[in-house]
Parts: structure tokens; sequence; C-alpha cells
């Protein structure tokens, strides 16, 4: 007579066993952990996506090999094993990820414990309008090493958020680099920090690549025996900005609402050494209503009813700060204004107000150019 059993066989082997062993290795640091596929927010998680765990069996049976559940999803595999000795498993991931940032997981077996790391997907993106529309900051200077200040803004377009790196060539001993982790779509300002010391003078071209497409910006690099005698630099919101002016335009107007008043004036315009259109500009503007222009303080008013007015407006591609009549305390120091060297030079600080109506605070404001003959 027969009767019924439980069969305890799978796959050749008594799963009524369980399975031991170790995922260390005999110096106690965990084996290698090996990801596979892709890890995106809001997407379900495949066959694709897997972590292969290096195990060491001592004793054959059953296993159930697992990891906690981190961010909507984890890792998971049972089976049983009938040899001993180092083994490769398989753990299938399941759920999908809550958010974009990278995660540790811990892999549970037995006794064991190794942790792991998913990283992040690197970002996907691409230049944003013309090439991004490259805004080059500082002043170069042949055989002068690159500083925090020499730096180039770009602007790209991102479609899937994460970490990035993006560097140029080394052109003229010269070289712009930038990393770190986009946090949401669409555009966002890289900031490349130049390094490297130039080795020739001259509007040089650099070229840079982002996802196979290929484009470049423009550095002027000047001669020590010329450099200075142009320029502008303030510092706003902790980020120092420079360039060069052109020559000052100074000017003897009659007064729209004050017809029998002189309005002398004197202007700057600047930009930073960037290629021919760039959307960035620098201004600075003096007047005296029936009074030459001397050296001294000026500060923004009405020249109906004060007796000078100082303007100084710069714009690019995060917006525009100019002073305003609001924020009187703002002050251009004219240190020296010589008449017949044609020079001017002189420093500036204080509130300024952007396109939105927020106030920002100029510091460390200094130019100097000369008049045009």
């Amino acid at each position: 007579m027969q009767s019924c059993t439980k069969e305890y066989s799978y796959e050749g082997g008594n799963t009524s066993s369980v399975a031991s062993g170790s995922l260390q290795d005999s110096l106690g640091n965990c084996k290698l952990i090996e990801v596979k596929g892709s890890y995106q927010p809001g997407i379900a998680l495949t066959g694709d996506n897997y972590i292969n765990v290096q195990v060491n069996i001592t004793e054959t049976g059953a296993y159930h090999i697992f990891t906690d559940t981190v961010n909507g999803f984890y890792f998971t595999a049972s089976g049983f094993t009938g040899t001993n000795g180092l083994q490769t498993i398989q753990l299938k991931a399941y759920g999908q990820l809550l958010v974009a940032t990278s995660e540790n997981f811990n892999v549970h077996f037995n006794e064991n414990l190794c942790e792991f790391t998913i990283p992040q997907d690197s970002a996907l993106f691409t230049f944003a309008g013309a090439c991004g529309s490259a805004i080059v900051n500082g002043i170069y200077n042949i055989a002068t090493p690159l500083d925090e200040s020499d730096t180039v803004n770009i602007l790209m377009n991102v479609t899937r958020p994460g970490p990035f790196t993006i560097q140029t060539l080394t052109v003229t001993g010269m070289l712009f680099y930038a990393a770190g982790n986009f946090s949401h779509t669409g555009n966002n300002i890289v900031t490349l920090k130049g390094s490297g010391i130039p080795t020739a003078t001259g509007n040089i071209t650099v070229p840079i690549t982002v996802a196979g497409t290929s484009c470049s910006f423009n550095i002027t690099v000047g001669d020590d025996t010329t450099s200075g005698n142009l320029y502008w630099q303030f510092t706003a919101d902790g980020i120092e900005h420079k360039g060069i002016l052109d020559s000052a335009i100074v000017s003897i107007v009659h007064n729209d609402l004050y017809p029998a008043n002189k309005i002398y004036e004197l202007i700057d315009y600047g930009n930073p050494y960037t290629p021919k259109g760039a959307p960035i500009s620098f201004q600075i503007n003096l007047a005296r209503n029936n009074k030459f222009l001397t050296a001294g303080a000026y500060t923004p008013g009405f020249l109906g009813s004060r007796d000078f007015v100082g303007y100084v407006e710069h714009v690019d591609i995060t917006g525009n700060l100019s002073t305003s009549t609001t924020l009187p305390s703002f002050t251009i120091k004219v240190t020296s204004l010589d008449t017949m060297a044609r020079r001017v030079e002189g420093t500036f600080s204080g509130p300024v107000i952007d396109e939105f109506g927020q106030t920002h605070t100029m510091k460390d404001g200094a130019f100097q150019t000369y008049f045009k003959k």
C-alpha cells in the first residue's frame, strides 16, 4: 500500500535544508556587487534592472537574498543551490524610483550584510539656443595664470536631471571645466571654471562638445603692457564680474525739461570678453546740470531736482541690475578725471535693483577708461 508524502526535491536538491555562506571574503571585505540597468523616477523597473551578488556557499540548500526597500524599489532572489563555493546570484529589482537621486542599499543573506550604491543616472542635456549663448567672465592676459574670476557661463537644456561633467579642449594653455548635478529639467546655467596659463594673445576660439554637438566661445587674451587700461569690475551676490570699457563719450546737451540748462555728460559702454552680439552689457553714466564734470561722488537722482546723477547698469542672461532713484545710497566716486590725459577712473558700490524689483548690492566696483578724441 502506497501513501502520499510531500516531495522535498527541487532541481535535484533537498529544499528542507537552508543554505549557509557569506557575502564577505576571508578578510571580512564585501565582495563585488554589480548593478545593471537604468534607474529613473516614475519608470517601472523591468528584467533589465538587477544586481549580481557574489556569494561564497559553505552549505547547500535553499537561499533567500534581498535588500532593503529604498526610494520605492528593492532587489530580491530565492532559490536552491546544490554546490559549494563562490557563486554569482542575480537579484531582480521590483518597484520604481520615487525621486532622482543616488541610493545606498544593504544586501541581506542569513546573518550577512553588505552595502552597495546605485548612482543617479548621468544627466541628459544639450546646448540651449545658439550654443548656449556663452558668457565669458574675467580678464585674460598672456603668461598670467587664470584665477577663480575667469569663468564661462553656458546655458544648457536638461531633459534628464543627474550628475554631469563638461570639459573643453586645452587651447593655447587654457582649459574650462565644470562638474555638478542638474536637479531639474529645462534651462540650467553651467559655470565653467578656467585653468591654465594663456600662451598667446588675440581672440582665441575654445571648442566645446556636448551630447555630440560641437560649439565654441571666444576668449580675448590681452598683452601685459596694455591690460587694465580699459576695465570695469564689481561683485554682486557673491559673483565677481569683470570686463572692458569702450572709450568714454563726453558731451554737452540741453535738458528737454529745462531747455535753458546744459547737461555735461560722460557715458561709458562696456562688456566682458564675449563674442559680438552676446546678450550682455555694462554702462556708467555721469551727468551734471550746468556744471562741469569733476572728480567727486555721484548718486542716482533727477537732473531737475539734483545737481548730478549717477547711473550704473549691468545686463546679462541672469537679468538686469541697475541703479535707481529709490536707492539713493548707491555712490559712484570719480577718483580721477584728467582732461589733459583724457582719462577717467573711479569706484562704485551700493544697492541696485533687478528687473523684478529685487534689491542686490554691488561691492568692490571699479572702472577706468579714456575719453575719445
